[in-house]
């Protein structure tokens, strides 16, 4: 939603995570580091007109952006959390495909853009597979595990843990 691949920041993207309250956002984690190309990277995201915040977690080993949901992808971000990936707008689904491309898995296995264009063949092949039948109008990924997607900050995982 940021429109940046997730390659622009490689080796040190740790993860994204959202935060899906009345004001939605974005999580981006890195690693610390003062690898030049990464700070470079990251002053590319400060100057994003979504930038809220960045925070050092875990002894400072992390570097914590908060990112306001574009909104023109407000209504994407509810829909990625429905798991309707297919109820996208064409202008994220152009984006999508444009940043992970427009392959199709050849079998059950299925892309990203079998997620957001999900074809009767692929919701057959799914059916073998699964040895089940499918919902003409099924998407063909998961809904989403709001517990692995949702941002908590470390310091309370490490007291959930601790309890």
């Amino acid at each position: 939603m940021l429109e940046y691949r997730k390659a622009f920041f490689t080796p040190y993207f740790i993860n994204c995570y959202i935060i899906p309250n009345e004001r939605p956002r974005l999580v981006l984690i890195f690693e610390n580091s003062d690898y030049v190309p990464l700070i470079h990277a990251m002053q590319k995201l400060y100057e994003h007109p979504c930038y809220l915040d960045c925070q050092y977690a875990d002894d400072n080993k992390e570097v914590v952006m908060y990112f306001e949901v574009p909104p023109e992808y407000l209504k994407d971000f509810y829909s990625f959390i429905e798991g309707k990936y297919s109820g996208f707008t064409e202008g994220y689904k152009d984006l999508l495909a444009h940043l992970c491309g427009r392959n199709s898995g050849l079998d059950y296995k299925v892309t990203i853009y079998d997620a957001i264009y999900p074809t009767e063949k692929k919701r057959k092949l799914i059916e073998l597979r699964l040895d089940t039948k499918l919902d003409n109008d099924a998407e063909v990924f998961d809904k989403p595990d709001l517990k692995e997607e949702e941002y908590i900050p470390i310091s309370e995982l490490r007291e959930e843990k601790a309890v």
